[in-house]
């Protein structure tokens, strides 16, 4: 068995075997990273629109109507259809 680990097809197998190794976690860690930058983009344009709506609200209704839309917003029944009997 200790023959084994001296021979050059097993010492050329374990180097392609690193070398696979090395490759996927860096394609993992490269997807990982586009990943985050995409989603951290993305959370910070609906950040920027939230404020531009919420903006344009109090421009239109000053700031009692900004604190009804919010009050909207956070209505937990907001988004369902049915009624209740």
């Amino acid at each position: 068995m200790i023959e084994l680990f001296r021979t050059s097809t097993f010492r050329l197998a374990l180097f392609y075997f690193g070398l696979f190794a090395v490759s996927v976690l860096a394609v993992l860690g490269l997807v990982y990273y586009h990943t985050v930058v995409y989603a951290d983009q993305q959370t910070d344009e609906t950040i920027d629109a939230e404020i531009t709506g919420l903006a344009e609200q109090y421009q239109q209704r000053g700031l009692a109507g900004l604190i009804a839309v919010i009050g909207e917003r956070g209505d937990p029944d907001r988004g369902e259809t049915t009624q209740k009997n």
